[in-house]
Parts: C-alpha cells; sequence; structure tokens
C-alpha cells in the first residue's frame, strides 16, 4: 500500500513550475486548472494534440502529469513516459514517471529492462522513488536479495519518509519472506538492520490514517469495493478519499489503512528480528545493539 502524507496541491506543482518568468506565466492556466481539479481544460490549454511529445522535457513532463490527471491508465502512461524518457533523458521527473507507472501495471520484467538499458541509469542509483518502485517490482517477482537491496538504497536515501517502504502492500512479499526465511549472507542481514530500517520502521508507527493515500496497484488489488467510488487520484498520482465521503465512510476506510499498516509493522518487525538473530548467530552484534554503521 503506498502512502504518502500529502502536501498541498500548489507544493507539489511547484517541482513542474519553469524558470523562464515568460514561460511560466504562459502556463499559468494550466497549473490553475489542475489545482482546481479541471484536468481536461488544462489539457486542452497545454496541447491540442494530447499524444504529441512536447518541445522540451519540462513541458513533457507537465503533459505528463496532466495526462495522469484527466484519468489515464497507468499502462498507458508508462507506455508514453517511457518513450518520453528516452527523447528527454536527462528529465527525472519523466524517467520518476516511467518507473511509477510501469510499477503500478505490474509490467515489473519491462521496468527492469528500462532501468538497465536506461542513458542515465548511472545518474539515478540515488533517486528513491525510482529505488522504491524498482524494489516493488523485485518483491513482485519474488527477486528478493535485489529487492531489499534496492529498498535499503530507497530507504537511506529517503530523509523525509522512508516509512513508505513498509506500508506499501506492493512491497509485503519482501518483508514477508525476509520475516522467514534464512539469510543468505551477511550483507542482506546488514541492510535489513541498518539504521535506515529502523527509521522506516520508527516512521510507519508513528504514522497516522488521515491524510494517507494509495497507489493504482493498492487500489486494484487491495482495497475493498466499497471504498473505490470515493477514491480519487490527486496530484501526487496516489489515489485520496474525495470530499464529498460520508463520515462513516471515511472512518471505515482509515480502520482498514489503520489495519493494513498494523500488519505491515508487524511482518517487517519480524524480518528485522530475523536478520538480528541471524547476525548474532554469526557473533557480528550484541543483543543489545539497535543499528550498524553500514551507510
Amino acid at each position: 500500500m503506498k502512502t504518502c502524507l500529502q502536501p498541498p496541491a500548489s507544493d507539489y506543482l511547484n517541482d513542474f513550475h519553469f524558470d523562464d518568468a515568460i514561460t511560466q506565466r504562459q502556463h499559468d492556466p494550466v497549473f490553475g486548472c489542475l489545482e482546481l481539479g479541471l484536468h481536461e481544460r488544462a489539457l486542452d490549454y497545454l496541447t491540442s494534440d494530447p499524444e504529441k511529445q512536447m518541445a522540451s522535457g519540462k513541458l513533457e513532463a507537465l503533459r505528463l502529469l496532466v495526462l495522469e490527471q484527466a484519468g489515464t491508465s497507468s499502462e498507458y502512461l508508462a507506455h508514453q513516459a517511457v518513450q518520453s524518457s528516452l527523447a528527454y533523458p536527462d528529465n527525472l521527473q519523466i524517467l520518476d514517471t516511467a518507473c511509477i507507472h510501469l510499477a503500478s501495471s505490474e509490467q515489473y520484467h519491462r521496468l527492469f529492462r528500462f532501468f538497465r538499458n536506461h542513458p542515465t541509469r548511472d545518474q539515478v542509483r540515488h533517486h528513491p522513488s525510482i529505488l522504491h518502485n524498482l524494489a516493488a517490482a523485485a518483491a513482485q517477482t519474488a527477486r528478493f536479495k535485489s529487492g531489499l537491496a534496492y529498498a535499503f538504497k530507497s530507504a537511506l536515501q529517503n530523509l523525509t519518509d522512508p516509512s513508505n517502504l513498509l506500508i506499501d502492500l506492493q512491497m509485503r512479499p519482501l518483508w514477508e519472506y525476509y520475516a522467514t526465511a534464512s539469510f543468505g549472507c551477511l550483507t542482506e542481514a546488514r541492510w535489513m538492520c541498518s539504521p535506515s530500517m529502523f527509521r522506516v520502521l520508527d516512521q510507519a508507527i508513528q504514522r497516522t490514517s488521515g491524510s494517507l493515500a494509495v497507489c493504482e496497484f493498492t487500489l486494484r488489488h487491495c482495497v475493498p469495493s466499497e471504498f473505490h467510488r470515493y477514491l480519487q487520484r490527486d496530484l501526487s498520482s496516489y489515489f485520496v478519499l474525495s470530499a464529498a465521503t460520508p463520515p462513516h465512510v471515511r472512518l471505515a476506510y482509515r480502520s482498514w489503512m489503520d489495519a493494513q499498516r498494523n500488519a505491515g509493522i508487524q511482518v517487517f518487525k519480524a524480518a528485522l528480528n530475523n536478520a538480528l538473530n541471524f547476525l548474532r548467530s554469526a557473533k557480528q552484534t550484541r543483543p543489545d545493539q539497535r543499528g550498524f554503521c553500514y551507510e
């Protein structure tokens, strides 16, 4: 269950603003329509041909955002973003969009190939969102060692809110595996017991369900159908309850999300304890040590 605390729409859109004041003024109507939820109008302002790539990477990233907000499927957005990323390989927003929607549409092997062959792969090895989506793809395809490596690197780079790695239901097979499986080597156990992973746990415990959102994968496979009609995509690409959601539905939804979070915490704790026991048996740590300086 990928979740996140939602910033104000204007804060999120700041990442898409243009450095050139004239270009920004030209596209202010697009940003205004996005903030107001007028997605089709925003697309009309931006381009007369929704299928056509824009003249710059910055504009193309904005076009993909508008298409996403207009309700375009993750499968189609993944296709569009992959093509756009090859055209504008230095634009990290486009690359991140491609990885998000390849993972959300369950095109896992394509995601691995895309990342492996991308021209700027060496420059994005430290991008927490891209690493998170690679970890989710690895978890879903039983590539558990790779998934743990990606998750560890994502947690190491994400200083704001790494707890998404625990709460994300697309990641759950990874933590379930390491909760019971024997660790194959000291490196895996050290990744699992790193200070970054304990920060994932600490932040997940402190999270509340009041302003959380879910990704398209979770919506499609995990969220009970009675909530679907109330969920809508917001500017972060996640789904949140609409303002018109009845109070009793909102309460039930928060209870469901809290149950998923608590279940994830228990599984993650089991994986941590399993790793600690492995390291203790190998005499790599003392029982009172909580984390290690592997970072």
